[in-house]
């Protein structure tokens, strides 16, 4: 197990979708190799999912603290409705195409060598979170507060100065492209 957190039970190979998740609230469990449906009103405190198959999971009314995702398949995950209070979660290397963090703060939350292909972050914080070789692929960024973020090792995307806040943010010169993109002009 990849994971820093203690552990105290481990789950394995489960098909949530093919039996009930009876719980109501789980703190230092690892989730491997399983596959889950939508979750509901489900509190996840320093938990690990590795592995898993989480493709369009609705996080409905649940709370992330210190929650680890490693190599999960979460394509169209919804995060949307997650409790705000103690929101904080970890991604790496998951396939997080169409998900949806739209007005969700992720302050303390990091992601690496994360794929992001058509995801929403419309008015999501990123402020303080970590980004680290992250492929942003036609991911819509509209009032997306991004302050101080570090995208040098980013790639692939399209963020316009004028309808998100980009103060104090770091980009490479090669991508000034997806800055100034709505602007209609030539970069050589």
């Amino acid at each position: 197990m990849k994971t820093r957190l203690t552990i105290v039970e481990t789950i394995e190979n489960i098909d949530f979708s093919a039996q009930r998740m009876d719980f109501s609230r789980c703190e230092n469990m690892a989730f491997v190799h399983c596959q889950f449906p939508d979750f509901g009103n489900i509190d996840f405190t320093d938990c690990v999912f590795e592995d898993c198959n989480l493709s369009n999971v609705k996080f409905n009314n649940c709370k992330l603290d210190n929650v680890e995702f490693y190599d999960c398949k979460m394509v169209g995950a919804s995060f949307a409705q997650t409790k705000d209070f103690a929101f904080e979660a970890h991604f790496y290397g998951c396939n997080l195409d169409y998900s949806a963090f739209d007005r969700k703060k992720l302050n303390k939350s990091s992601f690496e060598q994360c794929r992001f292909h058509e995801a929403n972050f419309t008015q999501a914080d990123f402020t303080k979170s970590k980004l680290s070789q992250c492929d942003f692929t036609s991911a819509l960024f509209d009032k997306t507060n991004l302050t101080g973020v570090d995208m040098r090792s980013c790639s692939n995307f399209l963020i316009d100065p004028t309808q998100n806040f980009i103060k104090k943010a770091k980009f490479r010169a090669q991508d000034l492209a997806g800055l100034l993109y709505r602007f209609d002009i030539q970069i050589s």
